[in-house]
Order: C-alpha cells, then sequence, then structure tokens
C-alpha cells in the first residue's frame, strides 16, 4: 500500500484501487483490483486502523476485469453501497466485459470474466457531472474512451483526479492508454483534454504511478500540448 496523501492511499493488484479517508470512521474505495483482491484491501483497511465496514462507499471506474474482480467480495464483506455509471451497471450486473479489446482478444477475455467475476448488485448509478456527498464532494464526470462506460471522479477539495484507464503512466509517462485495447481513440482524447483542464494536484491512474502534479507540473503540459496538436 501506497500512500499519497494523510487521506488517500493506493493499492496495486492488477489495477489500482484506491482508499480515501472519507470521515472520522468513513472510508471510500475506488475500483477493486482483479479477482482475489479483497483479502488485500481488507488487510490495508485494517493497518488503517478500521474495520472492513467502515469502507461505506465503492465507486467504480468502469467494469473491466482488473477494476471490478474484487466487487462482489468487498461488497459483501464491507456492506458499501456501489456506485456505477450506467453501461457499468449492465456489465457489472451480468459480470461482462465492455468494449475495447480487439477482436481476437474480446471472447477470450470475455469468458475470462464470466469465470472470474460473481454478478454484484450496483445500487446507485451515475450521472455526468453529478456530485456525490462524499468526502466534501466527489464530482462523477463521464471520460469514454478507453471503454464506453468509463467515468473518472474528481476529489474537489484536495483536487484530485482518478482517471481510471483513460490514461496511465506505466512508462513512468502521463499517456493516453493504447490505441490497440481503446475502444475509441479520438473520443478518449476529448475526454483527456476535458478532465486536464481541471485544477490539479494528483492525477490517480488506472495502471502505474500517481502523479503529483505540483512536482511535475511540465508532465501535465507536455500531455496537453499532444492533446490539442
Amino acid at each position: 500500500m501506497i500512500q499519497i496523501t494523510p487521506e488517500l492511499y493506493q493499492i496495486t493488484r492488477g489495477g489500482n484501487a484506491f482508499i480515501l479517508k472519507s470521515g472520522t470512521d468513513e472510508l471510500t474505495l475506488v475500483d477493486t483490483g482483479i479477482p482475489g483482491t479483497t483479502g488485500k484491501i481488507i488487510q490495508a483497511v485494517e493497518s488503517l486502523g478500521h474495520k472492513p465496514d467502515a469502507i461505506k462507499h465503492i465507486l467504480v471506474t468502469h467494469a473491466d476485469f482488473d477494476h471490478v474482480g474484487s466487487l462482489a467480495g468487498l461488497s459483501q464483506a464491507t456492506g458499501a453501497t456501489v456506485y456505477a455509471g450506467e453501461q457499468s451497471k449492465s456489465h457489472i450486473e451480468n459480470a461482462s466485459a465492455p468494449p475495447h479489446l480487439p477482436a481476437i482478444m474480446a471472447p477470450l477475455a470475455g469468458l475470462f470474466q464470466k469465470l472470474t467475476q460473481k454478478p454484484t448488485r450496483v445500487d446507485q448509478q451515475l450521472h455526468d457531472r453529478q456530485v456525490l456527498d462524499i468526502a466534501g464532494g466527489i464530482e462523477a464526470i463521464a471520460i469514454p474512451g478507453h471503454t464506453p462506460d468509463n467515468y473518472g471522479f474528481y476529489w474537489r477539495e484536495p483536487q484530485i483526479l482518478f482517471a481510471a484507464d483513460l490514461l496511465n503512466q506505466m512508462g513512468g509517462t502521463l499517456s493516453l492508454t493504447p490505441a490497440a485495447i481503446t475502444w475509441n481513440m479520438e473520443i478518449a482524447r476529448k475526454s483527456a483534454r476535458h478532465v486536464l483542464d481541471l485544477d490539479l494536484r494528483y492525477i490517480c491512474v488506472g495502471h502505474g504511478d500517481y502523479l503529483d502534479v505540483t512536482r511535475q507540473p511540465n508532465a501535465v503540459e507536455k500531455l496537453r500540448a499532444e492533446l490539442h496538436a
């Protein structure tokens, strides 16, 4: 577990998941990692001095198995309210994968997801620009591109963006997720231009290290320039 700020922690298992201290005795989870991550997240929660049921909210960025693979287990272990966009809700409740993989890979990925992920109920459906009454205000932002259902979350007060797989830092550089595994690259570019215009101190991505914008402002400016080229 990596501490990003006193109120924010990153756990990596497949995809990144994030624990937010959203209240004195309340935690919020963004994404859940691949199947089999439940125990690791609960262990992290306990290391912070909380019981599993301190997780009151689980925010889902999109329905890929490396982001919702442990949603069923964590939902059951915590009793948390699960939030997801309309398309993600359908995929989560049917344990199906959103479209974005090459045709040769998609059937195998879909089968794997069916075999390893349990269908899970989504309690609240997200809407674009909806502000959730969590941690002083977390804005849900539709950022399609990597998948049609991709949502980001902007934690307003600390100016933290959870960009999911719209962006990544796998090579140590802030970039769009590669076209080969992106549903629509032009839409992804538009979504990225939108969220990079927010006031940002940290960017938390689906894969790779988080970005401290205050220390690496040129990383954001470089990507902005590429997106507007």
